[in-house]
């Protein structure tokens, strides 16, 4: 072999060598500020996303409108305020991708612990039996043994949440809007997904429940009256599917 081939040899396995460390830097999941120094000794930071406000509006994709505004919010169950101080907005959601940019910023409902709790309402409703919107209607309750908290929940909370948005729980006659919200809580015995209705017309809260035992391959539901749950009567008792 040749000295000329041997230093053509060397020049490529130091090149290699640079390649290789130039990748091991740059993709190191311990560097969380995911920074890229070069072989040259420039620094190079991860760009961060660009603020909608600064894309040209002629290059953003379109937005896809959701049917209403609807608010995600949050509860720790702290049990040393009322039911209502306990809620926190975390967003107002007008499009899919606002959608899906904030469900995937938090964390998912089976992370959640015990007493905590996601809502998302109709803007302008609170998740509270008191809101004007809600006290004159009831929920669906649909409760599933904390085992199947892994194995299930996450994918039923985001079923229940597609059906709402999609406006696949209300009835299809053209009457308004049975539904104000849904929420998933995560409790200590029973994990529940339920469904917040405006109102207590029979017919139209069945058909509702009929949709939601399909939908989501429950066994059982009940329904429950904010109004006697309030007065501690049995709530339950009125309908079950």
């Amino acid at each position: 072999m040749t000295r000329g081939s041997l230093k053509s040899e060397e020049k490529q396995e130091q090149s290699s060598r640079k390649k290789v460390a130039f990748l091991v830097r740059g993709t190191n999941s311990n560097n969380k500020n995911n920074s890229i120094a070069s072989d040259e000794g420039i620094d190079v930071s991860e760009a961060l996303p660009i603020p909608v406000s600064k894309i040209p509006s002629k290059i953003l994709r379109p937005q896809h409108k959701l049917s209403q505004p609807w608010t995600m919010w949050y509860s720790a169950g702290n049990k040393n305020l009322s039911w209502k101080k306990n809620q926190v907005p975390l967003a107002t959601l007008e499009t899919v991708e606002q959608f899906w940019q904030i469900y995937n910023q938090v964390k998912l409902a089976s992370e959640l612990r015990d007493g905590h709790t996601y809502s998302v309402f109709k803007a302008g409703i609170v998740p509270d039996w008191e809101d004007p919107e809600n006290s004159e209607g009831g929920r669906w309750l649909a409760c599933f043994d904390k085992k199947e908290r892994k194995a299930g929940l996450d994918d039923k909370w985001l079923e229940l949440l597609l059906l709402l948005f999609g406006g696949k729980l209300d009835s299809e006659d053209g009457e308004d809007g049975l539904v104000n919200g849904v929420e998933v809580c995560v409790r200590r015995q029973k994990d529940r997904l339920e469904t917040w209705l405006a109102s207590t017309d029979m017919r139209r809260v069945a058909e509702v429940g009929r949709r939601l035992k399909t939908q989501l391959g429950c066994t059982t539901l009940q329904f429950s009256i904010h109004g006697e749950e309030k007065e501690g009567m049995a709530g339950l008792s009125r309908l079950t599917i």
